[in-house]
């Protein structure tokens, strides 16, 4: 009876200890997670497309609005091939949650950005998103992006 209680003792004890660790690692990638979203954004509003397909996974799938789902690093990579007419001034995402679950994550929330046509005055865009981050060989990544415009 006493081995029982002591092998209960002891998986509590390594449970408190790892605690802890655990909480210290999901910040972590919480904020790895929204580094790599700001490092995306930078790359955006520089129409920098090949720095662009590396935030995704290889079997990666985007959702753009109103247009069927892509998949791959090749169909991602022709999407974001940018209008060179066409500035990008800004782009934010604004995360609402983050949730992590071992190797995966997802986060919501919304975007917004400031484009310029040549010529034209700038015109500024808004709308929701979820990612479905994986976290490969280290780096958070995202697998599924989905996004949509929201009106003003």
């Amino acid at each position: 009876m006493r081995r029982h209680h002591f092998l209960w003792g002891v998986c509590g004890l390594l449970f408190a200890l790892s605690t802890p660790v655990l909480a210290q690692t999901a910040a972590q990638d919480k904020q790895a997670i929204i580094a790599q979203a700001r490092a995306f954004s930078k790359a955006f509003v520089a129409k920098d497309t090949e720095k662009i397909v590396r935030f995704y996974t290889t079997d990666a799938s985007i959702f753009p609005n109103r247009t069927k789902i892509l998949q791959g690093h090749e169909a991602i990579r022709k999407y974001w091939s940018f209008n060179a007419q066409v500035a990008h001034l800004e782009h934010k995402l604004m995360p609402e949650k983050i949730e992590i679950v071992g190797n995966t994550a997802y986060d919501y929330g919304y975007y917004k950005g400031t484009t310029q046509r040549q010529g034209k005055p700038a015109s500024s865009w808004q709308g929701k998103y979820v990612v479905v981050w994986k976290k490969v060989q280290g780096v958070w990544k995202m697998h599924l992006d989905i996004w949509n415009s929201v009106k003003q």
